[in-house]
């Protein structure tokens, strides 16, 4: 018999799982590359490094890390989608 070993979710997870949710959910709602990544930079911009515990820090970096990664795919869907458009019109 195995066993599974359980890792407890630290707060870079919960703040990259955080990000994937909103993220997934603008995009699903016809928001743009470029609109998704305006509203992130509001949520980003409210971050204060002086302030935060570490933990808050963690959650942070895995927030944005994962926003960063997204958009950046989710603008290259965009332009092979227009790429894709132009070869077949």
């Amino acid at each position: 018999m195995t066993t599974t070993e359980t890792r407890p979710v630290t707060e870079y997870m919960k703040g990259a799982g955080t990000a994937d949710q909103i993220i997934l959910a603008q995009a699903e709602h016809g928001m743009s590359p470029e609109q998704i990544e305006e509203s992130q930079a509001k949520v980003l911009d409210s971050y204060d490094p002086d302030t935060a515990t570490p933990e808050q820090a963690e959650w942070h970096q895995g927030y944005r890390d994962t926003a960063q990664m997204m958009v950046g795919t989710l603008r290259d869907m965009e332009r092979a989608e227009l790429e894709g458009d132009r070869e077949a019109g």
